[in-house]
């Protein structure tokens, strides 16, 4: 009996544990719903984070309905079209000086140090065979010229490689046709001296075969250097005499959208026209107005003085070479001891030089080179009378030299050619006046393109800064206008 009430208190007693059980875990279930009300779940903070953001298009919107709404779009995108038609001078106008400062800086220097190479070596040419009739050595005068012009090109010829990019091949070839051949030239002229001097008549044939090298192919490579690059400088300066019509249009359609909203400020208001954006609606007329006056000068104008630049340089250029040519042809001649081609040869060149010569004269092309300090002391006319004298006396003298070789007066003609002749028939002095005639003339008008380039790159820059200026005021003058209405609705 004891072991059966001792198992139904233990009965008991586990009943009793059972039920405090299922009672606790009954309050356990209860309170989880309670903790998870009480935890915001993900969506509910993704929520709470996204429906403010939804709401602003709504709230934008109604703001744009109204007045002070519609009044701050107008003025944003007034401002945004000012500062835009600015922006697009400011690219317009940056692209073009980059253009402008690599054509006076890179190509127009490049295109000079390709005609000192070019009229340098055709100096050293004349020269050494002119020398070659006193003896293979020559006069001091003849040898320090003969000196100087190898030393120009060589300078010339540095310059130019210094100048020319990487990626231009076709200027690297010729400039290395030029690097290659000219000490050829040189240790054939040096070995012609020295022959001649010796009193060996294989002297001629080496003179003969430099003379060759240079004519038909150091010159002609120096001649098409200068070509290139001259054609260059032509090219990249009337391109920079185009209109800027991408700016003027954004200048226009700034002008457009400021009248529209001074319409429809008018009749938001029932007033007159705004003050600031009458402001800002004259500044930015006379920025387009400033533009394309100046665009229209410079495409008129700028084409004109280009050509009146650039022109003269390179038929001077030509003509001095053609001289350089005749001279040599008329040593050669001499050395031939035959008044054969060679005599026709110099008469055409001459004649081209003399015509091209009258015709810069006629045409008062060289009266608008300027004289500044950097120019020699001789006037471009008077320069250019002295060239024209000195063609037309050496044409008379050489025509003389050519007759005494055909009748067999050799000293005589070496006489004219070399200048020891006593009456005015003197080869020597004329070719160097007209030399050194045409020489200055060319100094003159490059440092004329010079300047030309120079201004147009001030004029350029000015017209930049003028357009920017009065398109901020235009922009100060939009805020200042709208102020005013913006303060009536707050």
């Amino acid at each position: 009996m004891a072991r059966e009430r001792g198992t139904g208190r233990n009965r008991v007693t586990s009943h009793s544990s059972v039920a405090s059980h299922i009672r606790l875990s009954a309050m356990d279930d209860s309170l989880e719903p309670d903790d998870a009300d009480a935890r915001p779940s993900r969506w509910h903070i993704l929520h709470e984070a996204v429906t403010p953001a939804l709401k602003i298009p709504g709230r934008m919107w109604a703001y744009v309905r109204t007045s002070p709404g519609r009044l701050a779009i107008m003025t944003t995108v007034l401002v945004i079209a000012i500062i835009a038609a600015g922006g697009a001078l400011t690219y317009t106008s940056s692209n073009r000086q980059d253009r402008l400062n690599n054509l006076v800086k890179n190509t127009e220097p490049l295109s000079n140090a390709a005609q000192r190479l070019y009229g340098s070596l055709s100096v050293a040419d004349s020269t050494a065979t002119i020398g070659f009739l006193e003896g293979g050595v020559g006069s001091q005068s003849e040898d320090e010229r003969y000196t100087t012009a190898i030393q120009t090109a060589s300078t010339a010829l540095v310059e130019a490689g210094a100048g020319a990019n990487s990626d231009d091949h076709e200027v690297l070839q010729l400039l290395a046709v030029v690097n290659q051949r000219l000490p050829i030239y040189t240790g054939l002229i040096a070995q012609a001296r020295t022959n001649n001097r010796e009193g060996n008549p294989i002297g001629a044939s080496y003179l003969t075969e430099a003379s060759a090298i240079m004519q038909n192919s150091i010159i002609p490579a120096a001649s098409r250097l200068y070509t290139i690059t001259s054609d260059r400088v032509r090219h990249q300066a009337k391109s920079l005499t185009r209109p800027m019509w991408f700016p003027a249009s954004g200048l226009l359609a700034a002008i457009i959208l400021l009248v529209i909203g001074q319409l429809w400020l008018a009749a938001l208001t029932n007033r007159r026209l705004n003050g600031g954006l009458l402001f800002a609606t004259a500044a930015m007329t006379i920025a387009l107005f400033w533009l394309a006056i100046s665009s229209i000068v410079i495409v008129a104008v700028g084409n004109a003085d280009f050509n009146r630049a650039s022109d003269p340089l390179h038929e001077l250029t030509a003509s001095r070479i053609s001289a350089q040519k005749a001279r040599t042809d008329e040593a050669l001649m001499l050395v031939r001891r035959s008044a054969d081609q060679s005599s026709a040869d110099f008469s055409t060149t001459v004649s081209d030089v003399q015509k091209t010569l009258t015709q810069l004269k006629d045409n008062g092309t060289l009266d608008d080179v300027d004289d500044n300090e950097n120019s020699s002391t001789t006037k471009p006319a008077d320069a250019l009378d002295d060239a024209i004298v000195a063609a037309n006396s050496w044409k008379v003298s050489h025509q003389e030299l050519a007759n005494r070789i055909s009748r067999g007066d050799y000293t005589g003609a070496v006489n004219i050619a070399v200048g020891h002749d006593e009456s005015t028939l003197n080869s020597e002095r004329q070719f160097i006046q007209l030399d050194q005639s045409l020489r200055t003339l060319i100094q003159d008008t490059r440092s004329n393109l010079r300047t030309y380039l120079e201004n147009s790159q001030d004029t350029s820059q000015n017209i930049t800064r003028a357009v920017l200026i009065l398109s901020v005021l235009s922009v100060v003058g939009v805020l200042i206008g709208v102020r005013p209405r913006m303060q009536e609705y707050t």
